[in-house]
């Protein structure tokens, strides 16, 4: 993990995490035909890892401030002031093209209420292959408002997807296609636990032109975790649709249990909401499904210098107790690289998925 430090560049961005987002983005540009190149690397007990790069952290950020590493801004919020961070990388947003998803859409007749995989079969058969061939029928009604939808309200479409087909179908991804990709927010906690918890960092990522544009919101104590769930509402005000990695089972709960603690208004509960961890788990077969292990088996790139999330609460405390960034570093790097992974990820299922042959 290297970032960066005093009289460095405040507009690159940290070399690991700028490698990850580079190999996502030639995986993606090549269809998703890049061979993993998995390495093997020398297994230390997680304890002993933890230890071994705090001590390297606080030796290397000794005296330093986290304005001295990073172009820190201090947002403005109703609850004070949010110390935000925000770099940029030339990673691509790739969903599906509105073109595409409504063909691959209107080719779904399951989406009509009374229509299973059976009956689909026996229309296709019939040379009833799309929505709009079921005009005339008891299933034109139906078939008919999703039509509507398609073309008018993608959020509808996506709860009329996801209601037929669960949260892991292909289908449910194509509809990201419905959207634009600035429509969509990524999103990625950092926290002190499970529930009842305090959030000490929230990540998000957008599309821009050229890329995608990383915000995190920093609560420095625990004092300022009202400011930045404030902040993250003002930034979910512009936004159509949510991205997240376990997202919808802990991310999104605990976010809005925090804001309700406060007494902050949440008015965000019915948005449309893609937890890639669904899909990941339908689309690779893996050893498992944490975010490394994905990077690790479709990129061939270990994170060497990495812990799992359950470490946080101890490198916070760490850079707490101590005052040194160095913990704090580690914590916004981990958080930046599970942002672009997520990215990343989605790219990869729109290679995958888009041609409509997932099943």
């Amino acid at each position: 993990m290297i970032t960066r430090g005093q009289g460095e560049d405040r507009d690159s961005t940290p070399d690991t995490v700028n490698r990850v987002g580079a190999v996502w983005a030639d995986r993606i540009a090549a269809g998703g035909a890049l061979m993993p190149a998995h390495t093997s690397t020398a297994v230390e007990l997680l304890p002993a890892k933890a230890d071994r790069m705090k001590r390297e952290l606080i030796q290397r950020y000794q005296g330093q401030t986290l304005a001295d590493v990073y172009g820190v801004a201090r947002t403005p919020t109703a609850e004070g002031l949010c110390p935000t961070i925000e770099f940029t990388s030339d990673l691509p947003v790739r969903i599906l093209d509105g073109a595409t998803a409504h063909h691959l859409l209107r080719h779904d007749l399951e989406l009509v209420a009374g229509i299973g995989p059976y009956w689909a079969e026996r229309h296709r058969q019939a040379g009833c292959r799309t929505l709009e061939g079921l005009i005339g029928s008891r299933f034109w009604p139906s078939a008919s408002a999703i039509l509507t939808d398609l073309d008018q309200n993608p959020a509808a479409t996506f709860f009329q997807v996801r209601q037929r087909h669960g949260p892991s179908h292909p289908a449910l991804w194509w509809t990201t296609g419905l959207f634009r990709p600035e429509d969509l927010l990524f999103l990625d906690l950092e926290t002190l636990g499970l529930w009842g918890a305090s959030v000490i960092l929230v990540g998000v990522a957008e599309a821009t032109p050229t890329g995608v544009k990383v915000t995190q919101y920093i609560a420095e104590t625990v004092d300022d975790e009202p400011a930045l769930i404030v902040a993250l509402t003002s930034h979910l005000a512009g936004k159509a649709a949510l991205v997240t990695f376990n997202g919808r089972s802990f991310d999104w709960p605990m976010i809005r249990a925090r804001a309700a603690y406060y007494g902050i208004p949440f008015p965000y509960t019915d948005r449309p909401h893609y937890d890639v961890l669904h899909f990941a788990r339908r689309a690779w077969q893996l050893p498992n499904y944490q975010a490394a292990t994905i990077e690790a088996s479709l990129l061939g790139v270990e994170r060497a210098d990495d812990l799992p999330g359950s470490y946080v609460p101890e490198f916070y405390e760490t850079y707490r107790r101590r005052g040194n960034i160095g913990p704090l570093v580690y914590i916004l790097e981990h958080n930046r690289q599970d942002l672009l992974g997520l990215v990343g990820m989605c790219g990869q299922l729109t290679v995958e998925w888009g041609n409509g042959d997932a099943d």
